[in-house]
């Protein structure tokens, strides 16, 4: 609570918001993390790349007792983070992490009332915003915000669909949500469905809202034109990568000096960007590996 408390003040004293993203990596869970112990998930199925090799080891399937304890970690997790100062939570429901796995129907094979049907896969997310929309009502004594990120499709099959996540989209646009984010590789990424080519994911998905919920974009947001491309399909620009390569990216948007952005590819900026050494092996990692969408 310490830490977190810091981190909150630190954000926050030059004005801006601090969100605290929440998650469960599920089958992702390295050995590490969990001092060796099996990971679990909603099935006992190994996540997959797009080619069906194996990407994680075999997790365990959770029992009713572990989804509803882990239901009630999220809340708790959101009473923290509301008691360390942040101004509100995002659920990571994107990436191949835990809540994406039981809406999935590669990782979720279950039979019961979290399993099967489209409706029943959705019964994790609603408990889950259940819990952690109890734990706003009860503890936070200012406005607070609760986010949704979430994967459009998978590369697997079975997986998640741009249909799913119309579906989950229609679900989710109902509860008190105050906005939802869509984790993209890139902002103008296209389906993988020969059903949707006629314009980008976000373009579909910030249709298919309809205003019903604001829609923050991400994937490869650099340079101004990428801006304003982003900003046609969506209320809000996630810039991640390139803010890590380049701190004061925003203000060079804001006062003009584009020339002076960073444009090298992120694998070479790393090199000559300042990192303590545990985020600089973790972006070396993640530069060479895929994109796990």
């Amino acid at each position: 609570m310490p830490g977190l408390t810091k981190l909150a003040s630190t954000i926050k004293n030059q004005g801006a918001r601090a969100i605290l993203q929440i998650f469960d990596a599920g089958r992702m869970s390295t050995p590490e993390a969990l001092n060796g112990k099996q990971a679990v998930s909603a099935s006992a199925v190994a996540a997959q790349h797009g080619n069906g090799k194996a990407k994680s080891a075999v997790p365990r399937e959770m029992t009713v007792d572990d989804i509803h304890a882990t239901i009630a970690a999220f809340g708790e997790a959101t009473r923290r983070a509301i008691q360390a100062g942040f101004d509100g939570v995002e659920l990571h429901g994107a990436n191949l992490y835990l809540i994406q796995q039981f809406f999935s129907p590669h990782s979720n094979r279950r039979t019961d009332e979290y399993g099967g049907s489209r409706e029943k896969r959705y019964t994790f997310i609603k408990e889950l915003l259940a819990s952690v929309f109890a734990a706003v009502d009860q503890y936070a004594d200012r406005p607070f915000l609760v986010g949704y990120r979430f994967s459009p499709e998978e590369f697997t099959e079975p997986g998640i669909t741009l249909d799913d996540t119309f579906y989950l989209v229609d679900q989710l646009a109902e509860t008190r949500l105050d906005y939802l984010h869509v984790s993209l590789s890139n902002y103008d990424r296209k389906s993988r469905s020969t059903e949707y080519q006629d314009k980008s994911i976000l373009a579909y998905l910030h249709d298919y809202l309809a205003g019903r919920k604001p829609l923050i974009g991400v994937g490869g947001v650099r340079n101004r034109q990428d801006v304003t491309g982003l900003l046609q399909n969506a209320e809000f620009a996630a810039v991640g990568q390139q803010l890590l390569v380049d701190p004061t990216w925003v203000q060079k948007l804001e006062t003009g000096h584009d020339a002076d952005m960073v444009t090298a590819d992120f694998v070479d900026a790393i090199e000559y960007t300042h990192f303590n050494r545990p985020l600089y092996n973790f972006l070396v990692a993640r530069y060479a590996s895929e994109p796990n969408f």
